[in-house]
């Protein structure tokens, strides 16, 4: 799959996603009896990004916790539909292309937060990712994933390398830690990687 189809695949609305609970098996309740209890332990200042919001269903359980939130998703279908039915008086919600340099948000963000997101970047492409990450945070910044890990892709779908992580952006980013959390969509194995800004 290439840009312009994965364009096209998340501008489409899906019969099995609703926007205001989620899929089915990464439902809200899901979410904040996983990710978002596990994310809330660390304790990160804002302003907090979230990178890969799409209709936000996730993005209104954050700003619940946080005074300041910025989400920002590629497909313009789906950040007017985060606008249309999950806003927020402190959520600010863009339509940005992570994978183009030259990201610009109204604020640096102290934190970030990204689910299911980077692995379905074609790998090419996540290095600009990253740098665009880098680019609109501050120093000292803290970047969480949650993810599966390991090799491959089949052209929508390719879990994080830790490796190519440590290997690639040391100069921006640092790997502090890989973790297994939990499981998700029938046994993928879910983990929080946790990346430092230099």
């Amino acid at each position: 799959m290439n840009a312009e189809q994965l364009q096209r695949f998340f501008n489409t609305p899906e019969p099995f996603l609703d926007p205001q609970t989620g899929y089915k098996e990464r439902s809200v309740e899901w979410f904040e009896r996983t990710i978002l209890s596990d994310f809330l332990k660390l304790q990160l200042p804002g302003p907090l990004l979230d990178a890969g919001c799409g209709y936000g269903y996730f993005t209104r359980r954050y700003a619940a916790h946080y005074q300041d939130v910025i989400a920002i998703d590629f497909s313009d279908e789906r950040v007017a539909g985060a606008k249309r039915v999950n806003s927020a008086p402190n959520i600010t919600y863009m339509r940005a292309d992570l994978t183009a340099l030259g990201l610009v948000i109204p604020r640096p963000v102290k934190s970030i937060v990204t689910s299911a997101v980077v692995q379905h970047i074609p790998p090419e492409w996540r290095g600009n990712v990253f740098q665009n990450l880098h680019s609109v945070s501050e120093k000292g910044a803290v970047m969480v994933m949650y993810d599966s890990i390991g090799d491959g892709w089949d052209g929508f779908y390719g879990p994080i390398n830790p490796a190519w992580i440590r290997t690639q952006l040391t100069s921006s980013w640092t790997l502090r830690s890989v973790d297994y959390c939990f499981d998700a969509l029938q046994g993928e194995k879910i983990h929080r990687l946790i990346l430092d800004r230099a």
